[in-house]
């Protein structure tokens, strides 16, 4: 229910934006058109296929209360399948073949940056919903927004929790080597550094391996009392049974989001998933919950229809203000300071 939360939220968040954008433009009674980049095939569709039916789960809900402005939204869906050039192309085809006037998704940080520079070269407004790395909306980007944590959330609300009430200070950082995964291990070192703890080791891997002896060898050769983890669910699994095989066991393992937070990895991982500490995205105060003897840092959230109110109520009218003062841009300005 959290997840559709945040999906209806950033539904209306666009929509909202398109509506400024459209409703000029089109019949009263023509559909508000939104573009969707997720990976429906690949090795992160799992992931794109439950945020693809969370949207239609919002979409629904919203239409059925009347749409935008008394317009309905229509969501075109596009497949990155996990690649840059994919994700470029997909963009291109809804910007121009599929004239949508907003585009919303993103999940591979890769594929979510490389959208985001198309994104605002072509002048349309991206919200983005699950790519993490900070730097997709740090580099002053008129058209580019973000509804979800940064990856350097999910690592400060963790080691604050192992340092503050477990007290342990040493760790291996070990990574997916692409964006989210390199800018994940970053932030949690510099976290780690900044309050006294030790980087033993820090170290990525290639996405897709399936062998991590070697690379779990060094890291308990280092003899960490984490290890942190930023991996998708497969190679968390793998980590995990791997671990284990090794008879490796570190005071705790701590994994950020992805996937340590699907119900396959406990599938996958069996019994090696016991004890793994991870950290949910897309909450900002956090607490400790059991989830059977795995523990997890979540948070608490509003509902959905408060959520859909606040947005409703506050964007519009920050939006047509800074249209009204002669900038064509949007502003991230315009969607942070009301919320």
């Amino acid at each position: 229910m959290k997840k559709l939360t945040i999906i209806i939220s950033l539904i209306v968040a666009v929509a909202l934006v398109a509506w400024v954008e459209a409703t000029m433009a089109g019949p009263q009674e023509s559909p508000i058109r939104v573009g969707v980049v997720l990976p429906l095939t690949g090795n992160l569709s799992k992931f794109g296929n439950i945020e693809k039916n969370s949207f239609n789960m919002g979409l629904e809900e919203i239409n059925a209360a009347g749409g935008v402005n008394g317009r309905p939204i229509e969501l075109v869906f596009a497949d990155d399948a996990s690649r840059i050039e994919t994700g470029r192309s997909a963009v291109e085809k809804l910007v121009v073949q599929d004239k949508v006037v907003a585009l919303t998704g993103g999940y591979s940080s890769d594929v979510t940056l490389a959208v985001a520079f198309l994104a605002n070269r072509l002048r349309i407004p991206f919200l983005v919903t699950t790519g993490a790395a900070d730097m997709i909306t740090e580099r002053d980007w008129d058209y580019v927004f973000r509804i979800n944590q940064p990856i350097s959330e999910y690592s400060k609300t963790l080691i604050e929790f192992l340092h503050g009430e477990l007290k342990y200070k040493s760790v291996a950082i070990l990574h997916d080597s692409g964006l989210f995964g390199r800018a994940g291990a970053i932030e949690f070192s510099e976290h780690a550094t900044e309050l006294g703890w030790k980087i033993v080791l820090q170290e990525g891997y290639e996405p897709g391996t399936v062998d991590f002896k070697p690379l779990l060898g060094k890291a308990k050769a280092a003899k960490p009392d984490v290890v942190y983890m930023i991996s998708y669910v497969h190679e968390a699994a793998l980590l995990m049974k791997q671990s284990k095989e090794l008879n490796f066991a570190p005071k705790v393992f701590a994994g950020a989001g992805a996937g340590f937070t699907l119900p396959e990895f406990y599938e996958l991982a069996g019994s090696a998933a016991e004890n793994v500490f991870r950290r949910l995205c897309g909450h900002r105060k956090s607490h400790i919950q059991e989830r059977g003897n795995t523990p997890s840092i979540t948070g608490k959230n509003t509902e959905p229809k408060q959520t859909t109110m606040v947005l409703r109520h506050t964007l519009p009218s920050t939006f047509l203000q800074t249209r009204s003062k002669g900038r064509r841009n949007l502003r991230r300005e315009a969607f942070v300071k009301p919320l």
